[in-house]
């Protein structure tokens, strides 16, 4: 599918490019099975200034110095952490971070906190921005557009709702899961 697609396209780059460090930014986001902002080129981080390339279908970063990376199916990479990172240091905004944030944790199994300690860290271009987003980002969000809803509902000035919020009938047997709620008030909030 497209993952792969977008897998063997980095690989290959990476093969192409020794000067570049690892992949990075939206790619790195998408092959850890996140959700970044569109752009259908493949992002790499480099070296140096001077090793910055221009392919076409590449988009290449100067690297993060102490950037975290790993190495994922054979494909060095931004861990999850520094690819919401490398997003906030190119302007990526709070709502576009959040999503990533979310959908990062959701598909990694990932602690939020995790995203909230690497941002109090990070001093690069756009940390403030990364440190708001990390705090807004939940583990069990389901879809973009259900952060975004609660994204609204936040930043609007109201409450937190709880994430994900489940309803079980007398003995457990009926179970109905809600995007957003708010217990107190038997108010419930879809997408």
């Amino acid at each position: 599918g497209q993952m792969m697609t977008v897998r063997l396209r980095a690989k290959t780059i990476m093969k192409r490019l020794p000067a570049a460090t690892h992949v990075s930014h939206h790619t790195a986001v998408r092959l850890w099975g996140g959700v970044a902002p569109d752009s259908s080129d493949i992002h790499v981080s480099m070296g140096s200034k001077e090793a910055r390339c221009r392919r076409a279908g590449v988009a290449a970063h100067l690297g993060m110095q102490g950037a975290q990376t790993t190495v994922r199916d054979g494909i060095r990479m931004s861990t999850p952490v520094q690819a919401f990172l490398d997003l906030a240091s190119i302007g990526a905004s709070l709502v576009d971070l959040v999503i990533a944030g979310d959908s990062l944790v959701k598909a990694n199994d990932l602690d939020p906190e995790l995203f909230v300690v690497g941002a109090a860290a990070y001093q690069g271009r756009n940390a403030r921005r990364a440190r708001r987003a990390a705090l807004l980002i939940r583990a069990g969000v389901d879809s973009p557009m259900e952060t975004r809803t609660r994204l609204l509902v936040v930043l609007a000035g109201l409450p937190e709702p709880q994430v994900n919020f489940i309803v079980c009938v007398a003995g457990g047997k009926w179970r109905w899961r809600f995007d957003l709620c708010y217990p107190e008030y038997k108010l419930i909030i879809e997408y």
